[in-house]
């Protein structure tokens, strides 16, 4: 990777390298369709079906919360074209722009008119395209083609209407993909590493104090072993640049948070937070919104934030808000219907089977797993940010690859 000096031309999405090709998207691309515009009957099994953003992640396809068709429906709604590896997906319609590539073990599946399927022809690599797609000059001509409506819409001609630029040699483009390749695929090596440290934790904790009978465990309140931190700050300026976890930052069903916000996103209610307070989103537990915070910030009034009063406890406190009874037991206790919401004083009352010495015992074998959870997601913010820092010199030109 260098900085060279070379020769610039100016283009209408701003410098690119004079040797560089730039244009309109559909001009490179052999395909750019939308899915299916008539919801297909759904079936219990079958064929794959995803209909929107929350099923496209960063890259990745997420088939959780997928549906499904029968192959009668998939063969009429695929009569003319077939989704392939490599294949981008783009959501164009409510939440605008998440984007994934399409795997080879994804296949078959189908989807809704509310995602675009990108080919690319053989002159543009398709990781290349991902990771334009991804940076601010494609983005930023993508939001202001936004159809501002009731459920806001981008329609497939004004997004092939959008410019990028690219380098003629195939080589580079596979160069610069690869590096950023490179920081992404170390991010999911450290998300795989995560969720596997937690099941191990949890398959732990469910053989020593749910499966097997003990008769030293005593059963005591959850909120006998905590305690809650309620430093409120006051001045909103004390906390608009610090690193800020809100609801919408936690993961369903994982204790891996590793997403932030800024402070500023948030005008009220906030509250101190330091690294390893755990945490439960109060409102709609329903979602399974709980974890520990890896870094030190401020966070939401919506969320519980709390600490075990002996150390030695952190761990069978944490793996407890993990369980599935537990969610199951903050979702009947709620009160509200829109918007449901456990109180701290119904929180507390969850009953635990608990032995200080196995607690503690636990703790000395988990805590090392925990802390291991912790200094992978900080080495993925780490990565993103190296990442970030070089998708727009890469996507400009500015920083070249041999």
């Amino acid at each position: 990777m260098e900085k060279k000096k070379q020769k610039f031309k100016q283009t209408e999405i701003g410098k690119i390298p004079e040797e560089w090709e730039e244009g309109e998207l559909i001009t490179y691309l052999d395909l750019l369709k939308d899915g299916t515009h008539n919801p297909p009957k759904r079936v219990s099994k079958g064929i794959k079906f995803i209909a929107g953003a929350s099923d496209l992640t960063y890259k990745n396809i997420n088939f959780s919360k997928c549906t499904f068709i029968t192959k009668e429906e998939y063969n009429k709604i695929h009569k003319f074209y077939e989704l392939k590896e490599g294949d981008i997906l783009l959501t164009i319609v409510g939440t605008i722009g998440n984007v994934a590539i399409v795997k080879k073990e994804n296949l078959p599946f189908s989807l809704q008119r509310s995602i675009a399927i990108l080919r690319t022809k053989k002159e543009l690599d398709n990781n290349y395209l991902f990771y334009f797609i991804t940076s601010s000059i494609f983005r930023n001509q993508l939001f202001s083609k936004i159809n501002p409506t009731a459920q806001p819409g981008i329609y497939l001609g004004e997004l092939g209407k959008i410019r990028i630029s690219f380098p003629k040699s195939p080589k580079e483009q596979l160069s610069i993909a690869s590096i950023l390749s490179s920081l992404d695929e170390k991010i999911e090596l450290n998300n795989k590493m995560n969720k596997t440290l937690e099941v191990i934790g949890q398959a732990i904790f469910k053989k020593w104090f749910i499966d097997e009978k003990k008769e030293n465990l005593e059963i005591r309140k959850f909120g006998d072993l905590i305690k809650r931190n309620k430093e409120q700050i006051q001045n909103k300026e004390s906390w608009d640049n610090e690193y800020l976890i809100d609801l919408s930052n936690m993961p369903q069903f994982s204790m891996s948070i590793v997403n932030f916000d800024k402070g500023s996103k948030f005008s009220s209610n906030i509250f101190k937070l330091n690294e390893y307070d755990i945490l439960f989103g109060s409102i709609r537990p329903y979602f399974g919104k709980y974890g520990f915070s890896p870094i030190n910030g401020v966070i939401t009034g919506t969320i519980f934030s709390f600490l075990p009063k002996d150390k030695d406890d952190y761990a069978f406190c944490l793996f407890n808000i993990c369980r599935k009874e537990f969610v199951e037991y903050t979702v009947a206790q709620s009160k509200g219907t829109k918007m449901p919401i456990i109180g701290w004083s119904e929180f507390q009352n969850y009953t635990v089977k608990y032995n200080k010495v196995l607690s503690k015992k636990f703790n000395d074998l988990i805590f090392p797993l925990i802390k291991e959870i912790k200094l992978n997601i900080n080495q993925n913010q780490t990565l993103s940010s190296i990442r970030d820092a070089l998708l727009p010199k890469l996507m400009s030109g500015e920083i070249r690859v041999k």
